[in-house]
């Protein structure tokens, strides 16, 4: 189960983004992170690419999420906070849309 996620979580500030990128690079299932903004960032985030949307909620937005899913599952974070995930969290989710055929949970 390595490398299946591809995750877009909205830049709020470094400090957000940093605790969110750890939680996430805590698990082996993430391929990629990206991180959503509406102008360009003046801080870089190891292991992020930066991807510049005209509104978190705008339909532009989640048609470059849409281009960049190219693995077998996608985590869309929508909120501001810090994400913070409980024990094997993801893993629960990939067992749970593997097992009930799920298009999408959470």
């Amino acid at each position: 189960m390595k490398n299946q996620i591809n995750c877009f979580i909205p830049f709020a500030g470094v400090a957000q983004a940093e605790a969110t990128v750890g939680t996430l690079r805590e698990t082996n299932l993430i391929n990629k992170i990206y991180l959503l903004t509406t102008e360009l960032l003046k801080e870089e985030i190891p292991g992020c690419e930066v991807l510049i949307v005209p509104a978190l909620h705008a339909s532009a937005a989640i048609r470059v999420v849409a281009s960049r899913s190219d693995t077998a599952y996608t985590l869309l974070y929508t909120k501001y906070t810090t994400l913070e995930l409980g024990l094997f969290a993801l893993e629960r989710m990939i067992r749970i849309m593997g097992d009930s055929g799920a298009g999408m949970v959470y």
